[in-house]
């Protein structure tokens, strides 16, 4: 091999990966998510009220006016395309205090697009809210 060759084929190396970053940044390879589910649990230890959620871009809000303590605020639907952001979620704490949050949950790295996803929300007792995304398979 000549070091014209080897040119040569570092340029068609280069040529490749760029390509490959071009179809990922540009979203050739970037798998289209629905979901089907959204749930606030209430983990903050006592009932929590005026429980709203809203997902932008979609027509639908969950809205629950009391859920008990440990249990949950849920909807199931037709399948929609995972918006990737804007969640907003409001309620009114033990506390009497107002509160709001706008979790970003992230898909997990190799998740199937094959099955729909769940958005689960978790309110804590310091206010706080922990985000999931979960796949939901059939009979599980």
């Amino acid at each position: 091999m000549t070091l014209q060759d080897g040119f040569r084929h570092e340029q068609a190396y280069l040529l490749l990966f760029t390509g490959v970053l071009v179809a990922c940044a540009t979203g050739g390879n970037n798998p289209r998510y629905n979901y089907e589910k959204v749930q606030v649990a209430n983990l903050a230890g006592a009932t929590i009220t005026n429980v709203s959620l809203r997902i932008t871009g979609s027509p639908k809000t969950l809205a629950c006016a009391e859920v008990a303590k440990s249990d949950i605020c849920a909807d199931l639907f037709a399948r929609r395309p995972y918006p990737q952001q804007g969640i907003e979620l409001t309620w009114t704490h033990p506390d009497g205090s107002s509160k709001s949050a706008s979790p970003d949950p992230t898909i997990p790295i190799g998740t199937s697009s094959a099955f729909p996803l769940r958005i689960e929300l978790e309110i804590n007792p310091d206010g706080s809210v922990k985000s999931y995304i979960r796949v939901k398979i059939r009979g599980k």
